[in-house]
């Protein structure tokens, strides 16, 4: 509220019927043309005070302070633009603060109805409020795309360490390099075994057919082996190839 003061200073005192004011102090009449004029004019020097100091505080920059000042623009000049579009510099810092759209949004509306702006203030309103939107929404596609990224890279580091298992648990199997030559021994310990047996030799011909059937059974065991270990090896060379393509992927997300 703009207080009415005379110009010696003194209070001025509304008749009972509005028609004119008295100062208290050297009783000077003014009439309602006149007082509402003087309003009018004090008013405008307030608003644009108002304005300048928050315009400072912004330069600053001191955000909270211009803030508080827009904020006492908007409550007693809610049709002036000026303190709405304030508002909105101060939550967005100069429009480089992102994340507060749903801060904003009633201010720009507001602004955008003001019966004080022109149609430049209104131009520039859409174009600069355009521009922070397009960049919102650039940052928001950027932190979907590295959201999405990190995400694959966690499956990729999941699918690295289960090759790693595998490649592990194929080299932990050691007895293949010493049971495949030993029984290949034993087999020729029994073949040199029935084969120095003499014909006319007083031993069992079932026991002689008994080591012929183990040696045969131990050569297609040593056989099963040999062919598992070869089928080790290939499936190893296939994770190794594996595990490099998925180094290679999470390489990729590492300089993203």
């Amino acid at each position: 509220m703009v207080k009415m003061q005379c110009v010696c200073g003194g209070h001025l005192i509304m008749d009972t019927d509005m028609r004119y004011a008295t100062c208290e102090f050297c009783a000077l009449k003014y009439d309602r043309q006149t007082i509402e004029q003087k309003i009018k004019i004090s008013g405008i020097l307030m608003f644009d005070e108002l304005v300048k100091n928050a315009e400072t505080n912004l330069k600053f920059p001191d955000y909270y302070r211009a803030e508080v000042i827009f904020k006492e623009i908007t409550d007693k000049y809610p049709d002036q633009w000026r303190g709405w579009w304030g508002l909105i510099e101060c939550k967005t810092e100069n429009f480089n603060k992102m994340d507060v759209m749903n801060h904003i949004n009633e201010y720009y509306k507001r602004a955008m109805m003001s019966t004080h702006a022109t149609q430049e203030d209104n131009d520039y309103m859409k174009s600069t409020m355009n521009l922070y939107v397009n960049k919102q929404n650039e940052l928001y596609n950027d932190r979907q795309k590295k959201s999405k990224a990190l995400d694959e890279k966690k499956q990729l580091n999941k699918k690295r360490s289960n090759l790693y298992n595998q490649i592990y648990s194929i080299e932990n199997k050691p007895f293949l390099l010493y049971v495949i030559p030993l029984l290949i021994i034993l087999c020729i310990l029994i073949w040199i075994i029935v084969s120095m047996i003499p014909t006319d030799s007083f031993i069992d011909e079932d026991i002689v057919a008994l080591l012929i059937i183990l040696g045969s059974g131990i050569i297609i065991v040593c056989l099963y082996l040999i062919i598992k270990k070869i089928s080790y090896i290939k499936q190893k060379k296939i994770i190794r190839y594996k595990l490099k393509e998925v180094e290679e992927k999470i390489n990729q997300y590492n300089n993203y």
